[in-house]
């Protein structure tokens, strides 16, 4: 099983990037999620794109712009909900917002 879909399964209605491999899309994936998100959001991360089961949920704490545009997320600084270790991650390893922050 994918993280798509776990992530799907536990959260219906989440906003997913599309998958990497053999998945269909549906209309309610996003393409970049990750532009999206913003401190407080529990995202699904990922660091392989060849494997879709090696993946983990953080909460962002904080975010760095680009150089060329501040206002697009390159860097996270994620906590790791399981272990609770501090990482800095890269925008585009986010796979989709599980839940945003209220």
């Amino acid at each position: 099983m994918s993280v798509f879909s776990l992530v799907r399964k536990y959260y219906p209605g989440v906003c997913m990037s599309p998958p990497l491999s053999g998945e269909t899309t549906s209309t309610e994936d996003c393409s970049f999620s990750f532009l999206s998100a913003r401190p407080g959001d529990i995202v699904a991360i990922s660091s392989s794109r060849d494997s879709l089961l090696d993946w983990w949920a953080g909460r962002i704490i904080s975010r760095v712009g680009s150089s060329i545009d501040p206002t697009a997320n390159s860097l996270f600084q994620v906590i790791d909900i399981d272990t609770g270790n501090v990482k800095i991650v890269n925008a585009d390893i986010v796979r989709g917002i599980i839940q945003h922050a209220i």
